[in-house]
C-alpha cells in the first residue's frame, strides 16, 4: 500500500480519478456497479449485482470522516521522495 497515494488514477481501467473514489467504490460496489462503463452501459448483468452481498447491497457501513481517516492512513504510508507515479 506504500505510495498508493501517488498512483493515480486506480483500478485496471483508471476509473477512479482520486483514491476517495476508490475507497467510496469498495465501500458501495453495487452503486458503482450500474454506472461503471464508460459508455453509460452496466458493466455487470442485473443477477450479477443483485448477488452482491446484501450487506454491501444495503450501502456504506462508514461514514464520510471514517474514509477521510481512510485516505489519512494510506496517505501516511507515502514516501514524499518518491514523486509522482501516476499513469
Amino acid at each position: 500500500m506504500r505510495n498508493v497515494t501517488l498512483t493515480a488514477p486506480y483500478f485496471h481501467n483508471g476509473q477512479a480519478d482520486t483514491l476517495v473514489v476508490a475507497i467510496r467504490q469498495h465501500l458501495d460496489p453495487y452503486r458503482f456497479a450500474r454506472a461503471y462503463a464508460e459508455g453509460g452501459e452496466h458493466l455487470m448483468a442485473p443477477t450479477e449485482i443483485d448477488a452482491i452481498s446484501p450487506i454491501l447491497a444495503s450501502g456504506s457501513l462508514i461514514t464520510e470522516e471514517q474514509v477521510g481517516l481512510l485516505f489519512a492512513f494510506l496517505e501516511a504510508l507515502e514516501d514524499r521522495r518518491a514523486g509522482s507515479l501516476s499513469r
